[in-house]
């Protein structure tokens, strides 16, 4: 996976899966999906605007999903934006997913970080890192994974490099 750039305000990265985009979207939108391979328990109706999550995060963050995820908008199987308040701060996390050789492409991004210390940025960074590779990993291997250990993603502004991978 490549590291996270940052951009206009967000960090973007791109991550490519040997599946296809319902197989995907299902992955970030289904309950039993969700459960997985992010969080203890969700509950989703799209068609009414109901993304929840609840009980610790899988990716080992001490933080818990309560209230904290809300859905802004869907477009199966291509498209889904969600809102997450981190540290007090209104995160926009967007999910693009679209085909390319060898399987698809999730670009995922982060809006809104600004307002966040670097420090929470980075850990955030690190915490989607994990659940994104933890993702792949559940859907290449069609059987849900043990979370992997917090992964230090490249954090780069204006090329330099804060954090480096691990």
């Amino acid at each position: 996976m490549q590291g996270f750039k940052r951009c206009a305000g967000m960090l973007r990265t791109n991550l490519v899966v040997r599946a296809g985009k319902p197989q995907v979207f299902a992955a970030l939108t289904e309950p039993a999906r969700l459960r997985q391979w992010l969080c203890e328990g969700a509950e989703v109706e799209l068609e009414r605007g109901i993304y929840r999550l609840w009980g610790r995060s899988l990716a080992g963050s001490p933080g818990q999903w309560a209230d904290a995820v809300q859905l802004i908008a869907s477009r199966a199987p291509e498209l889904l934006v969600l809102c997450q308040r981190y540290a007090g701060v209104e995160v926009e996390l967007e999910f693009i997913l679209s085909s390319t050789i060898g399987g698809l492409n999730i670009q995922f991004s982060m809006r809104g970080l600004d307002e966040l210390a670097d420090a929470e940025r980075i850990r955030l960074a690190e915490s989607w890192s994990a659940a994104l590779l933890n993702l792949r990993g559940q859907i290449e291997n069609a059987q849900p994974l043990a979370m992997p250990p917090l992964v230090s993603a490249a954090l780069e502004q204006g090329g330099r490099t804060l954090l480096r991978s691990v």
